[in-house]
């Protein structure tokens, strides 16, 4: 918290958040399921045959996550 006077009396004071540990005050992060890719290689069942690409169901093709330590703010 920082304490400016503006003259003998006056006073005011201002506060001032940090910055989000988890995403360093971006709001948001790398989707940590596709690394970034937005396509996830997926397969109904395990055959290595027929792996097919499939949009990520995390971050639903945008590359990234909202940051859920500040929920996007970036700060706490």
């Amino acid at each position: 918290m920082k304490t400016t006077s503006y003259g003998k009396h006056a006073r005011e004071t201002k506060k001032t958040a940090l910055p989000c540990m988890a995403c360093r005050g971006k709001g948001f992060y790398i989707c940590k399921l596709c690394k970034g890719n937005a396509t996830i290689s997926w397969s109904p069942m395990y055959d290595p045959i027929a792996i097919n690409p499939c949009l990520c169901p995390t971050c639903e093709g945008n590359r990234v996550q909202r940051c859920l330590n500040c929920l996007g703010k970036g700060y706490d």
